[in-house]
């Protein structure tokens, strides 16, 4: 499952506790960055209902967790799942224009229509730490992390479906299918200036350093 809920926070330790208890054992996940204070939106919301709030952010080897240390709740994200991630500097209506890392899940969520069916929507979330100085170490380490866990079909995909992915040339301009083009007018209406996908439509790396900077950006560097 991408996303699990439990009442307890998941065995995670720090780098020093690694290297402080390293006996041989295989130690639980090491945390790349551990902030506290962070509120966690969903939308749409989670099935469960529960509304996570603000709580504290552990940005582990293994997966993304948010706990809150009052209810002993916790929300752990599975990096394979986690399709895009950026920073938006000027927030949106989501976080009240509060800087944020923003994320889309790979897997749609079901939601209830004005005729009462279902339909897709984009599953997304968004990560507001009170300490707005913590966004650049929240976003680098998420991206290492993200790094760590690569997408298993992503060579089989390149082998059985080259030309079909996301980055198009000038040279060989292709149409996006309806669903990346789906994403790209979504991020359009999520971030005020260009979008994070943008230059993969049409051939040109441009970005507004000062909207926000995305993985392949901050691992150029």
């Amino acid at each position: 499952m991408p996303i699990q809920i439990a009442n307890q926070l998941p065995a995670v330790v720090t780098p020093h506790q690694t290297w402080s208890n390293a006996n041989g054992e295989n130690p639980a996940p090491v945390v790349r960055h551990f902030e506290t204070n962070v509120t966690l939106i969903f939308d749409p919301p989670l099935p469960s209902g529960l509304v996570p709030g603000k709580g504290d952010l552990y940005v582990s080897e293994s997966q993304l967790i948010w706990f809150n240390p009052a209810t002993s709740t916790s929300i752990s994200i599975d990096y394979p799942s986690i399709v895009i991630h950026a920073i938006s500097r000027n927030g949106d209506s989501m976080t009240g224009g509060k800087p944020c890392i923003y994320a889309q899940l790979d897997s749609p969520a079901q939601v209830k229509s004005t005729d009462d069916d279902e339909e897709e929507a984009t599953a997304e979330f968004w990560l507001i730490p009170d300490n707005l100085s913590s966004l650049d170490a929240v976003f680098q380490a998420l991206s290492d992390c993200a790094a760590l866990h690569p997408d298993p079909d992503a060579e089989d995909d390149d082998e059985d479906e080259e030309g079909n992915g996301w980055i198009y040339s000038a040279d060989d301009a292709q149409e996006l299918n309806e669903l990346q083009q789906a994403a790209l007018d979504h991020l359009d209406s999520v971030f005020d200036g260009p979008n994070p996908m943008a230059n993969f439509s049409n051939g040109h790396n441009v970005r507004s350093p000062d909207q926000f900077r995305d993985a392949d950006e901050d691992m150029e560097r």
